[in-house]
């Protein structure tokens, strides 16, 4: 009888993420050290709060047409409106 061998077939399903979903995914991503180095802060309940607002603002802003290059591009805008 001869050996049966298995492979693993990777079943997920590859979906094109648009840039603009990509650059909110990142952003909801930072981790607090992350933000923490950007902000110069280092209150988690700051921090939070720092974060939900970029998270919105950025939402806000994709809704209303706007592009980001990237997160780092986001961060730079939401700092400097």
């Amino acid at each position: 009888m001869a050996a049966m061998t298995w492979q693993r077939v990777d079943t997920q399903a590859v979906r094109f993420v648009p840039p603009s979903e990509r650059v909110l995914q990142d952003v909801r991503a930072i981790s607090s050290g992350a933000l923490g180095t950007l902000t110069g802060k280092s209150r988690y309940d700051e921090l939070d709060g720092i974060h939900n607002d970029w998270i919105m603002w950025t939402w806000e802003q994709l809704e209303a047409g706007r592009t980001f290059a990237n997160w780092k591009d986001a961060w730079e805008s939401f700092v400097a409106r």
